[in-house]
């Protein structure tokens, strides 16, 4: 099976080398060839399932004693417990000779050729998307608008929905960058389409729940970089008191507070974030009365497993087939 590699202009950022090791991981009913090295650099989940003992690139290499840069050639690395790295080169010669590690001794191995993860709940369209990405670091063609691209219902729909498939992605293979970019491209849009009050419906109405649990989760994720969680701040909570729906503004609240408890911890990303929630959580219970605060009750009834959508398939693998 052919490697999948990157469609379209890409954005040079510089040598790079995807190493000589190729796996598979699935999606649906389709596999994905991509190189090792490259996605365990972005993906800490498969980092963690493929190269867990990898030493850091940062010595020179044990057989010839010169400095390993991945700029300039690829690198092995001992897949038993020491995880030693060497220039691929370097370690092709030593084992015509030695079948074993140069520092362990350990039988060499040499990846895994026939390895296939496989992750459920991923969207084949998305993952396509995100191995595309990773190769070119460019642009996500589906987060890309314009300013008449989010102009109806359906559109912005379309838009979110894509944005939901691509950041559960993101969040199952633990790929901080790409769930920023995510992020950023969300932000992006709500600047242009939070003045209208129907957008926030669109969004956090009770028949959009998923997408509601989704900007919730993207808000209150601690891996979002502080810079696009302020977009947020700017552009999503002053623009909920455009909407005329109190209830609905108070199960926002109420979302973004549990989360709030939920990183305590994490005081110091909160600091300007948290005046904001108060600024606005004072002004709904001024204006609660008269404003209908027992339709409370409605949102009260929600579910748990709408309010806390698990986006991606947890870490120790439950449901993931690792």
């Amino acid at each position: 099976m052919p490697v999948v590699k990157a469609r379209g202009a890409t954005k040079k950022l510089g040598p790079v080398n995807f190493g000589n090791n190729t796996v598979r991981f699935k999606a649906e009913d389709s596999h994905f060839k991509v190189h090792e090295d490259l996605i365990c650099s972005f993906s800490k989940r498969l980092k963690i399932v493929l190269q867990h003992n990898r030493k850091n690139i940062e010595d020179d290499c044990s057989i010839c004693h010169t400095l390993m840069d991945e700029s300039k050639g690829n690198i092995t690395f001992c897949r038993s417990d020491c995880g030693q790295n060497f220039h691929y080169k370097c370690q092709k010669k030593w084992t015509r000779e030695q079948k074993t590690c140069p520092m362990c001794r350990a039988t060499w191995e040499n990846g895994h050729p026939e390895l296939d993860v496989y992750f459920e709940n991923l969207r084949l369209s998305a993952v396509q998307k995100y191995i595309d990405w990773i190769y070119s670091r460019g642009s996500l063609d589906c987060l890309d608008h314009s300013d008449d691209s989010l102009d109806n219902h359906s559109k912005r729909r379309e838009f979110f929905e894509n944005a939901l498939y691509l950041h559960t992605v993101g969040k199952t293979l633990e790929d901080d960058e790409f769930m920023e970019r995510i992020a950023r491209g969300i932000a992006s849009a709500w600047a242009k389409i939070a003045p209208e009050p129907t957008s926030v419906n669109d969004i956090f109405g009770p028949t959009s729940s998923r997408f509601k649990a989704f900007i919730n989760s993207l808000y209150m994720n601690p891996r979002i970089h502080e810079s696009s969680r302020q977009l947020f701040v700017r552009g999503l909570i002053p623009n909920m008191r455009k909407t005329d729906d109190f209830p609905l503004r108070q199960t926002f609240l109420k979302d973004i507070a549990m989360g709030f408890l939920s990183m305590m911890e994490q005081k110091a990303s909160m600091k300007d974030a948290y005046p904001e929630y108060l600024e606005l959580v004072g002004e709904d219970e001024e204006n609660g009365e008269s404003e209908g605060g027992e339709g409370n009750e409605d949102d009260d009834s929600q579910s748990e497993d709408e309010m806390d959508i698990d986006l991606g398939a947890s870490r120790n693998g439950e449901g993931s087939g690792l």
